[in-house]
């Protein structure tokens, strides 16, 4: 069963609901709706200002550049796309009073387009689940492409590369860029908002109709708390597919507390060389989890260390793609080298390549041997790195890559993601519990428009009402972690 970071944020700094959400996304990633800014009207003749967001969210004025001065941000910045904000207003020669625009004109997206090429990400990786559950049961997926099929639980890993990237942004940008880290307060309050009232929503409703139990107080306890992975012993019947939840939770604690052990242990250096040594902790974390899969391929080992270890590889390239898009914006060699990165087409079709090194292994279902295992914990995070890296560093130059994530029935998707990802255990996981089989294509397309639905209910109903109050109440006055 397959899981997900569920996060989306701003890139620039600005946690924000649901997006590559997402990102998941937050103090790094924000899961949630896309919450719009409104520009107000000046007077004629008022020089125009732009707030740019700061960390204690009070925002700071910088002034407009000289009439006719063209903005060129850097290569890689967010924005720099085709179309960096939809709706923005097109600047009127200088000298021209200001007049009234229509009300849509003043209301600008706060997400860069390749945020919602994130999303598009997500839908990507939450239809491979989808397909991963389903498709083995039709007949002609057996006979002709089972060793594809097999391997679509990639769709976990890309979710965990996507989360290590948002959860970890602000934290890298604050760090490189010698400013204070994201809020704790806001911090954990987004986290938990994100992942369980749409959780428990889902969890108490399949309770009700029978669908889950559990085997005992505790055990619901632990299904309740998103901690099952945890418990020894039968725990009945939960949210299958939540087993990635209790992963994604222990992202949301592990992150803050290694932002802090890397910002003291490198305070010294300069700031262009801060970057490298965060690239190296990353690297680390990598290898670490590597070998951990090692061992739980391999052996048996403490059920504690079946969560987050394992799950290193996937977030620790996340982590690695948050600390260049933020080394950039330091080191000016970073960013011309990142300039140099291939075409994103490219790393799609490296993606492929790599995907399609790992199809020809085979995969059983049910009793994985454990060079299968190892070995898809080794290339599954590498082809979804590929795949993330250049919506997020090649932004500049997206292709069609950039155009295909940002398709806008592809992102909505995305978008309610999380919601889709919980309810199929009331559509797919029920089919097959229920001696079911999906005997076409039809019914496959059925099943998933089926759970799309449920999740786009879960986000509209749940999801997004919550995170716009979150954003709303959030306070310059939430605490700080000083130490950042």
């Amino acid at each position: 069963m397959a899981g997900r970071p569920f996060e989306r944020a701003d890139v620039s700094g600005r946690a924000g609901p649901g997006r590559a959400e997402a990102a998941v996304a937050e103090a790094g990633g924000d899961p949630g709706t896309r919450t719009p800014t409104t520009t107000p009207l000046l007077p004629a003749g008022t020089p125009a200002t732009t707030p740019a967001p700061t960390t204690s969210g009070t925002p700071a004025t910088i002034p407009s550049p000289p009439a006719g001065t063209p903005a060129r941000p850097a290569a890689g910045e967010p924005g720099t796309g085709a179309r960096a904000h939809e709706g923005a207003a097109t600047a009127a020669p200088a000298g021209t009073p200001a007049t009234a625009a229509p009300a849509a004109a003043l209301t600008t997206p706060a997400a860069p387009d390749h945020l919602a090429a994130l999303d598009g990400l997500r839908a990507v990786a939450v239809l491979a689940v989808l397909a991963y559950h389903i498709l083995p049961d039709l007949p002609a997926v057996r006979s002709h492409v089972w060793d594809v099929v097999v391997h679509l639980n990639i769709g976990v890993q890309i979710f965990f590369v996507l989360s290590g990237f948002l959860i970890y942004s602000p934290f890298a940008r604050s760090h490189l860029s010698g400013t204070p880290g994201p809020g704790l307060r806001s911090y954990a309050r987004r986290r938990v908002l994100r992942i369980y009232p749409a959780y428990l929503a889902a969890f108490g409703l399949l309770w009700a109709a029978g669908v889950i139990k559990a085997s005992s107080g505790r055990a619901l306890l632990s299904h309740l708390t998103l901690t099952q992975m945890y418990v020894d012993g039968p725990r009945g019947v939960g949210i299958g597919p939540a087993w990635s939840l209790v992963v994604e939770v222990s992202f949301y604690l592990f992150v803050p507390v290694w932002a802090l052990a890397v910002r003291l242990t490198t305070r010294w250096l300069g700031q262009a060389a801060r970057w490298r040594a965060e690239l190296a902790g990353a690297a680390a974390l990598i290898a670490t989890g590597l070998v951990a899969n090692w061992f739980t391929s391999y052996g048996q080992v403490a059920r504690p260390l079946l969560v987050l270890p394992p799950a290193l590889p996937g977030l620790g390239c996340g982590m690695v793609l948050a600390i260049l898009h933020a080394g950039r914006r330091a080191d000016p060699g970073l960013d011309r080298a990142l300039a140099r990165l291939p075409r994103a087409g490219w790393f799609w079709i490296a993606a492929l390549a790599a995907f399609a090194v790992e199809t020809t292994r085979g995969y059983d279902l049910l009793w994985a041997t454990p060079d299968q295992r190892f070995w898809a914990a080794v290339w599954q995070p590498l082809v979804s790195v590929l795949l993330v890296a250049p919506i997020v560093l090649v932004a500049a130059r997206p292709g069609l890559p950039g155009r295909v994530a940002s398709w806008a029935p592809l992102a909505s998707i995305g978008l309610v993601s999380y919601g889709t990802y919980l309810w199929q255990e009331a559509t797919v996981n029920r089919v097959d519990q229920s001696g079911g089989v999906v005997w076409s294509i039809v019914d496959a397309l059925f099943i998933v428009a089926v759970t799309v639905a449920l999740g786009a209910a879960s986000y509209l109903l749940i999801e997004r009402p919550l995170l716009r109050r979150s954003g709303r109440r959030r306070r310059a006055s939430d605490v700080a972690v000083t130490a950042l």
